[in-house]
């Protein structure tokens, strides 16, 4: 007996075999960073499966919820969650959102002594990839995306264009220790170096080198607790 639903597909399309690659991603937490997580993967239609875990049960259902309950809006993906860690199974991208709660004014190595996801992630991701066993470009932190993403807002808004035709990076440790590479750095494919010479030097009357400390002073500590979608849409 014919269904409703093959009734609605058009006969032209009969013969044809349509695949689907499936990714699937799995978030560990569901606090604050975890479920921006999900929300920023869901709209960008990244994976085909969901799967949330938190030994919250009761936080794990009500997310689900709201989540579901948006499901028209973003592309379609199945989601689920629960505490049992098994749901990772077979994932794609594993996520760690899980972490202990920072003191106010705590230093991030004392608490990467407590924690699992900690800002000191360059720490974490070895001691996850010793862990794990597994190769070692399958496990990797966030670096310093954030700090690259705030670097070219920082010299698009000084340069009056927007943040996507900027090209430029800071390297090295997330934190204070990171490096901004100022010569690299281009603005709709012209290495401003090659126009200002003295861009992002000592001798920078413009000010384009004190960026990099406008950040650091910023994200010493209220990246904690602010800093949430940035990095999420970063992870994306």
């Amino acid at each position: 007996m014919e269904m409703l639903k093959d009734r609605l597909y058009m006969p032209i399309y009969a013969d044809r075999k349509v695949s689907h690659k499936r990714v699937k991603i799995s978030i560990i937490g569901c606090g604050r960073e975890g479920m921006a997580a999900a929300f920023c993967i869901l709209t960008k239609g990244i994976a085909t499966e969901l799967a949330l875990i938190d030994l919250d049960e009761e936080l794990v259902e009500a997310e689900l919820k709201d989540l579901q309950g948006a499901g028209e809006y973003y592309p379609g993906c199945l989601i689920y969650g629960g505490a049992n860690y098994k749901l990772v199974s077979n994932s794609t991208i594993i996520i760690m959102c899980e972490k202990v709660p920072v003191g106010d004014s705590e230093d991030r190595l004392n608490h990467a002594q407590r924690s699992l996801d900690t800002f000191k992630i360059d720490i974490m991701c070895y001691i996850a990839w010793r862990l794990s066993g597994f190769e070692k470009n399958r496990v990797f932190g966030i670096g310093t995306a954030l700090e690259s993403a705030a670097f070219r807002v920082g010299i698009s808004q000084k340069l009056n264009v927007s943040p996507s035709a900027v090209r430029g990076h800071i390297l090295g440790e997330h934190g204070l220790q990171s490096v901004p590479i100022f010569s690299s750095v281009e603005c709709g494919g012209v290495r401003l170096r090659a126009v200002y010479p003295a861009f992002g030097t000592e001798k920078d009357a413009e000010g384009y080198n004190k960026i990099p400390d406008t950040i650091n002073a910023k994200s010493a500590f209220l990246i904690i607790d602010i800093v949430i979608i940035a990095i999420n849409l970063s992870k994306a």
